[in-house]
């Protein structure tokens, strides 16, 4: 979590203003598609208010169903795994973290009512990211 806060506030404060953040991370596996995935799902943060995140991990991504790699789903769940949130939203992020003086885990605080505040996490039904230590079952489009 402490490395998490840091490299978002380092990248808040660098004096190019990017418009979204994505976080990564450890041992992650992606698929080649991953920053094309991110960049057109982008625009959808800015028209849908009631999204904060989009997401390239589907943790029930399970090879016995019948997959759209193209279809997004919502989830009210932010796994923190491979996710991009636009500046505004980091920004209200962190200022609230810094608030709460939490000592939390930050993917944990972040799925409370308080901060995620009926906000979804748009995920794709087949995942673009994959944990290096996941069953053999989870649908894998890497391969």
């Amino acid at each position: 979590s402490n490395l998490l806060v840091h490299s978002v506030k380092h990248v808040l404060d660098l004096p190019k203003q990017y418009s979204h953040i994505m976080t990564i991370g450890n041992s992650m596996r992606f698929a080649p598609d991953v920053l094309d995935f991110f960049y057109t799902s982008a625009p959808l943060l800015e028209v849908d208010k009631s999204l904060w995140c989009v997401s390239a991990f589907n943790e029930n991504g399970l090879s016995h169903f019948h997959w759209d790699e193209w279809r997004l789903l919502r989830d009210s769940f932010f796994s923190g795994v491979m996710s991009m949130m636009s500046r505004g939203v980091w920004t209200e992020v962190m200022e609230q973290w810094e608030q709460a003086g939490s000592m939390e885990v930050l993917e944990e605080w972040m799925n409370t009512q308080e901060i995620r505040r009926d906000r979804d996490c748009a995920i794709p039904e087949v995942s673009r990211a994959k944990r290096l230590h996941s069953s053999p079952e989870v649908h894998d489009p890497f391969s």
